[in-house]
């Protein structure tokens, strides 16, 4: 996806523009595009406003992802696995490994 943001509208187009926003063109596949625009419909909102959303929400997550622990990214995944609880102390599990 290529993004270009520009500093200013074009003057001709000034008056669409907040002037405490930037425009930023961006590229999406066709079938991306084309839900963008199915979702914009039916929630009668405008694409931009969607895409601003979900920027906001991704480097919300990206900030918040950056603050947690490992354990904390995959606490929901502790206990659903099958093996031995005992794998990274026990030198019994080591016989072999790496031969």
């Amino acid at each position: 996806m290529a993004i270009k943001a520009h500093d200013t509208p074009c003057p001709s187009a000034a008056k669409w523009y907040h002037p405490c926003m930037t425009v930023v063109t961006c590229k999406l596949p066709k079938k991306l595009a084309a839900k963008l625009e199915r979702v914009a419909k039916e929630e009668r909102r405008s694409k931009q406003a969607l895409l601003r959303e979900a920027i906001e929400r991704r480097l919300k997550t990206r900030r918040i992802a950056g603050r947690m622990s490992a354990y904390d990214l995959v606490k929901d995944l502790v206990g659903t696995l099958e093996g031995p609880f005992d794998l990274a102390t026990n030198p019994e599990h080591m016989k072999g490994f790496g031969e």
